[in-house]
């Protein structure tokens, strides 16, 4: 019989299409008999024990009869590939106490591919130009992650963890290949597929800052590394590393702006909206103020105070990632703004706190303020159960002011 070729995705999800069209298999690509496909595939050159099979399919499960279990299931896979458009054949054999795939259809699986350029792209003795092509082709290949939809069985996640290892090594050796040989063009295009696929790798990311600051593009260099910054925040609620932030002052370092007229400048720095309440800026933002304006109070005598606020569950524990925090964030930054004056400044520091800057203010007036905040926190009232502590201390640099100066308290609502 003349097959046709039968072509299987497991990266990035689990897909087959033999002869052009897709094979319909079951509704959901998580179940026992689906799982037993994708394993016989991947391991079609072996023949596979029925305890693996078993340890494969209900690992620590309590099964009472898992040899049963088994039959069941391959008997259901038979029927599965029986209804689908696929050749007619045995495909699961079974002989001497082992399985095996035994379809003559011949197979493409893109996890091969990907082995296979990669490993070509090993070889010492082709040039840079060579290595480059096949290190593409195996970047091309890779969609993401190995069977995504079952990730978390035991055999998946070695063989992903693998796979992810080698496409970070494709990755770094197909910039540092096209760093020497100055194409940042397409270095930039296999940034930009490595950070599509794992968004939340911040190694990828600090590679297409790179790129985009080899290539002299500093404007699209900043706004990637706010994008990265704000969705490390968000997602994981974990501020910039040293690596991103000294990339940070190699970006700022590098910015270039037209020559213009002081009314102009003026123009394009101002506030907006010209808005009431305090003023709100990102962390890196707070530092440098804060430290000009401590180099500031030295000269006038000035007193500043430094006030960190906390929102915790009632046993005092930071409030985990969640619809809770992220509403109790949302109410504590609206109060923040409201209280405080247009002069004072605050951030948020980590997912569950914010650091607010007391400017011209005593230790008096500053416990005054906290617990001002606190009181239009209580009056926000969108959820319950969480608990706001607050603490502060003198921002001074100088005799005048005690740096000892602190105060601290919590509440409830």
């Amino acid at each position: 019989m003349d097959y046709k070729k039968l072509v299987v995705q497991m990266l990035g999800g689990f897909s087959m299409t033999y002869d052009g069209k897709p094979v319909s298999l079951e509704r959901s690509t998580v179940t026992n008999a689906t799982q037993l496909l994708q394993y016989f595939i991947y391991y079609r050159d072996k023949k596979i024990p029925k305890d693996a099979l078993i340890n494969m399919l209900y690992n620590e499960d309590d099964i009472t009869n898992p040899t049963n279990n088994l039959k069941v299931n391959l008997f259901r896979l038979r029927k599965i590939l029986a209804k689908s458009h696929l050749p007619n054949d045995n495909y699961i054999s079974f002989k001497s106490g082992m399985y095996s795939f035994c379809s003559q259809i011949p197979i493409e699986l893109d996890v091969e591919q990907f082995n296979s350029f990669a490993n070509q792209a090993e070889n010492p003795d082709i040039s840079d130009e060579e290595k480059i092509i096949l290190l593409q082709r195996a970047i091309e290949v890779y969609k993401g992650e190995f069977l995504p939809m079952i990730i978390n069985e035991p055999w998946v996640l070695v063989e992903n963890l693998r796979y992810h290892d080698l496409f970070t090594k494709c990755i770094n050796d197909a910039c540092h290949l096209l760093k020497k040989m100055g194409d940042s063009r397409l270095m930039l295009d296999i940034c930009n597929r490595a950070v599509h696929i794992y968004p939340l790798d911040e190694d990828m990311h600090l590679l297409r800052i790179e790129c985009l600051l080899d290539m002299k593009r500093y404007n699209d260099a900043l706004a990637a590394y706010d994008e990265t910054t704000t969705l490390f925040f968000e997602k994981l609620g974990v501020s910039p590393s040293q690596k991103m932030l000294s990339l940070y002052k190699q970006l700022t370092n590098n910015v270039q702006l037209k020559t213009s007229t002081i009314t102009q400048i003026k123009e394009t720095i101002k506030e907006i909206d010209n808005p009431n309440g305090a003023y709100y800026c990102n962390y890196l933002g707070f530092v440098d103020s804060y430290r000009f304006i401590s180099r500031a109070v030295e000269r006038n005598g000035q007193s500043i105070f430094l006030s960190l606020f906390t929102l915790t569950n009632v046993k005092g524990e930071p409030l985990e990632a969640g619809e809770k925090l992220k509403e109790s964030a949302a109410a504590l930054h609206d109060a923040i703004c409201e209280t405080l004056r247009r002069g004072d400044l605050y951030t948020r520091y980590s997912p569950n706190q914010f650091l607010v800057l007391l400017i011209g203010i005593n230790y008096e007036n500053c416990s005054v303020v906290s617990n001002r905040i606190i009181t239009c926190f209580h009056d926000e009232k969108r959820v319950r159960g969480v608990r706001l502590q607050h603490s502060a201390t003198s921002g001074a640099n100088i005799n005048t002011i005690p740096s000892n100066i602190k105060f601290s308290g919590s509440s409830i609502w």
